[in-house]
């Protein structure tokens, strides 16, 4: 069950800048950036419980997680939390034109990203997470956690109360665009003032899963909503509806970010400066914020089983051995959606506004305020 930690950077760049005239220059810039992090078995190349015979459907490489609690809850494992794989990718290109026309500085140009994200994370190891004597014995919880009644008992015999089982047998693999266009013109007013005006559009899409591994709300009925052609639907066990958005929201189409800026010399001399600004800038929204619709059931997330009658709604316990498929299992994959933070259908992008203005003024020689 050891794994390994994962950090990973790399960064590829190229400028290309050509000079049409003299005062007519384009600068292209082009880069991409691969960004592996997360941890992973160091044994990944089979499926460890199959081969020591648990049960287990999963298809995961590496160990499932076998925890063993004991007087005064310590605790020993065999395996651990399974792969938690993030590899990131990012392409970038921004092209900008520059030209100078007698009192103006004119720029112009726009920028593209495409971000190509693979997650994977597996949190019950690879085939599950198996308790043995958690809380067994615990005054008044045996109709929960009460196998045999003791955890080396319990082990040997291979009988456990609690198990987690992973519903993830892939990574998600999220996409999203983003471009903005711009202009801006540095314009020498006069000797004494410039002004700086320029707009920017901003345009940038949610994630969303290249396989239709995804679900939104309805918040109206209150319903989880498949994305149009999602797999694995035949496992939902709730009330659900399909054919939604393979994204958490539509983006808004009406970013545009002003910015203006002066700097002025109200005096004849060069010992007095006022300048100023106002901006509008939009922010990024992460993929930890908007993409937990790739993260329920049936898609990954996990889900518990116990074979307690408490737990089944039966009047006797349904106890099997961890290498025989147990009782109703397949009644409890998918029964919830799981944990999920869910954006709603309006979600305009924040943004910034930023504005300053100063004085300065020269005093003499080593002075200034």
């Amino acid at each position: 069950g050891d794994t390994d930690d994962l950090e990973r950077d790399r960064t590829l760049g190229l400028t290309y800048t050509h000079v049409f005239t003299p005062k007519l220059v384009n600068d292209l810039k082009f880069s991409h950036t691969w960004y592996k992090a997360g941890n992973d078995f160091v044994l990944r190349d089979k499926n460890y419980g199959k081969e020591w015979g648990i049960y287990t459907e999963s298809t995961s490489k590496g160990s499932p997680r076998i925890l063993m609690y004991t007087q005064g809850f310590q605790r020993f494992d065999i395996g651990n939390a399974g792969a938690n794989i993030r590899d990131n990718r990012n392409l970038y290109i921004k092209d900008t034109l520059v030209w100078l026309k007698n009192n103006h500085t004119i720029s112009m140009g726009g920028d593209f990203k495409r971000q190509a994200y693979d997650w994977l994370y597996e949190s019950t190891g690879a085939g599950g997470a198996f308790y043995f004597g958690l809380l067994e014995g615990a005054p008044n919880l045996d109709r929960f956690y009460l196998a045999t009644g003791s955890v080396f008992s319990s082990l040997l015999m291979g009988v456990t109360p609690y198990v987690d089982y992973s519903l993830q047998d892939q990574s998600n693999k999220l996409r999203r665009n983003m471009f903005a266009v711009f202009i801006q013109d540095d314009w020498k007013v006069s000797p004494r003032l410039t002004l700086n005006l320029g707009l920017r559009y901003d345009q940038e899409s949610p994630f969303s899963e290249i396989s239709n591994r995804f679900a939104t709300l309805n918040f109206e009925t209150g319903k989880v909503r498949y994305a149009k052609g999602a797999p694995k639907l035949d496992l939902v066990k709730f009330p659900y509806e399909a054919d939604g958005p393979n994204r958490p929201y539509e983006p808004s189409k009406l970013n545009f970010a002003p910015r203006v800026g002066f700097a002025f010399r109200p005096f004849n001399d060069s010992s007095t400066a006022i300048r100023g600004g106002y901006g509008i800038f939009y922010t990024s929204e992460t993929a930890f914020s908007t993409v937990y619709g790739s993260w329920v059931a049936p898609f990954a997330g996990q889900f518990h089983y116990a074979p307690k009658a408490f737990f089944l709604n039966e009047p006797t316990d349904r106890f099997v051995t961890i290498d025989k498929k147990p009782y109703r299992l397949d009644e409890f994959k998918g029964k919830t959606p799981g944990f999920a933070l869910f954006n709603a259908p309006y979600y305009p992008t924040g943004y910034m506004q930023q504005w300053n203005l100063s004085v300065a003024r020269y005093l003499g020689k080593n002075f200034a305020l």
